[in-house]
């Protein structure tokens, strides 16, 4: 029984590693097979039993025959078509995500179907062993050694959605953009690899998928964005009544500061003629300029489980995204381990989607030096941390709310 156990095991995982395989793996057509039937039976009952005997064995014999010419040109058969894929850059899971291509055909292409199977990091053999459907304990004896309601499960748990193209018909040398839209369910870094071509046989009763040549790359999966609402808002986003305070500095409003007198590169607009009359002396009048806030979302990773730091990740995205949609400027300081990277998510917004796209509990980043922080702080961390305003992570909620339900600032 143990020994039936590991085969089921490994003969399951094998399959829901090839994803495809346990899918539409053979596609039946048996309208021409049932008008066959139908026309024997009718020629039987007007040319007696020998006749229904003689149909029953050459309709045995032509099924044999069409299904031994289906596998063999299914075993031989290759794709001729190459893909190459074109850059998406970033994108946000939950969302729908078209992804181009490009397909050449190296030969003449009839009935043949793209379908795109990302990469992840994907489950290994041990989570697959060890994992566990709800109510599998329940289950008899046999279900339980061969796993096959837990395989179905976790095929159904996937973090992405397979697509398939329409059924392509291509000329030899023919090129033609392709768009395959899927949904990414979790963040991280998708390999563009596995895109197959899916043929079907001479008779069209069997499918085969088979691998297409060409030059793939990745996408970079963000995490999900959610609402923000800010509680108290002063002027164009959060901030404490300070930071809007107005200071006596050089700037282009309207509120007069003080008069200089004229050095080069001062803007001629700014020249008071009157005074330089008065004076015989070009005269430059300065305003007042109103301090701009300036944020920092500082996320430390230390001591967050799994769920938490995906949950993090997903409140550090979301204040992000919501801060310079507003037009706020600022930047994000992640701490992992002994190190640190700061962004600055005015100039920095893609290259900051990507590092929280690649971020795992398990791999640290090397020591940096920590910017200063300038202005308010928001602090996403596990535990709570004086002078600083707090986003706490518990799980899957933040401040104590669900994540799904929003982000309160």
């Amino acid at each position: 029984m143990v020994a039936l156990g590991k085969l089921c095991d490994a003969v399951l995982w094998w399959s829901y590693r090839r994803i495809e395989w346990w899918q539409r793996v053979v596609r039946r057509r048996v309208t021409f097979l049932g008008w066959l039937v139908i026309a024997m039976v009718f020629l039987s009952a007007f040319f007696g039993t020998d006749v229904l005997n003689n149909a029953l064995g050459f309709l045995f014999c032509f099924c044999a025959f069409m299904l031994f010419v289906e596998i063999v040109s299914l075993l031989f058969r290759k794709s001729q078509v190459q893909v190459r894929s074109v850059p998406v850059g970033v994108v946000h899971s939950g969302c729908a995500t078209p992804v181009p291509f490009v397909v050449k055909a190296l030969g003449r292409v009839t009935r043949c179907q793209l379908a795109l199977y990302p990469r992840g990091e994907g489950v290994k053999f041990r989570q697959f062993y060890e994992a566990r459907e709800p109510m599998e304990e329940r289950r008899n004896v046999v279900d339980r050694v061969l796993k096959f309601y837990r395989w179905r499960w976790m095929n159904d748990q996937r973090a992405f959605s397979a697509s398939e193209s329409e059924s392509l018909e291509l000329a030899k040398g023919e090129e033609r953009k392709v768009m395959l839209e899927t949904h990414f369910y979790e963040r991280g870094v998708w390999s563009l690899v596995d895109v197959r071509a899916k043929l079907p046989g001479v008779f069209g009763l069997l499918e085969r998928s088979r691998k297409t040549n060409g030059e793939r790359g990745e996408i970079y999966v963000a995490p999900q964005i959610y609402p923000v609402s800010i509680d108290v808002q002063y002027g164009a986003g959060k901030t404490d009544e300070a930071s809007l305070e107005t200071r006596p500095q050089v700037g282009e409003s309207q509120e007069f500061l003080s008069m200089r007198e004229y050095r080069p590169g001062d803007s001629w607009r700014k020249v008071n003629w009157k005074a330089m009359a008065r004076t015989e002396k070009a005269m430059v009048q300065e305003y007042e300029e109103f301090a701009v806030p300036h944020y920092t979302v500082h996320w430390n990773t230390a001591g967050m489980s799994a769920v938490e730091l995906e949950t993090a990740a997903a409140v550090t995205a979301s204040v992000v995204h919501y801060f310079a949609n507003a037009g706020e400027v600022g930047q994000v300081i992640i701490t992992h381990g002994e190190g640190a990277r700061d962004y600055d998510w005015s100039q920095q917004y893609e290259e900051l989607m990507r590092a929280l796209a690649e971020i795992q509990r398990e791999e640290l980043w090397a020591e940096t030096t920590l910017p200063e922080n300038v202005g308010l702080t928001y602090q996403i961390t596990k535990e709570a941390t004086e002078g600083l305003q707090n986003l706490v992570v518990d799980g899957a909620r933040i401040n104590g709310i669900n994540i799904a339900e929003g982000i309160l600032l």
